[in-house]
């Protein structure tokens, strides 16, 4: 995920890593904050500064407590875990 939150956009590379043989997860890093989705055709100067509070929202920390322990019991779950790998964009490459 970027800055930008959660976005179909962002959901449309999983095919390509499933069809590869990986088990694809995309976290939405916002969810602390609730459900956010941003009009980005009309983003604007408001706009961009609720956008950049809920990206100063997370911290390494918080990613890498929630995160990891999350994600990694997940594809333990699914019988993943022999074959992983990890694709970041943005911030979500902390």
């Amino acid at each position: 995920m970027d800055a930008r939150a959660f976005r179909e956009e962002l959901c449309n590379h999983a095919p390509a890593h499933r069809q590869a043989g990986y088990f694809c997860l995309l976290p939405d890093m916002y969810y602390r904050l609730g459900t956010c989705r941003f009009d980005l055709p009309r983003r604007n100067d408001p706009m961009s500064a609720v956008i950049r509070a809920h990206m100063n929202h997370i911290t390494s920390a918080m990613y890498r407590r929630h995160g990891r322990h999350a994600r990694l019991a997940r594809c333990a779950g699914q019988g993943q875990e022999e074959r992983s790998v990890a694709s970041a964009h943005c911030m979500s490459g902390r």
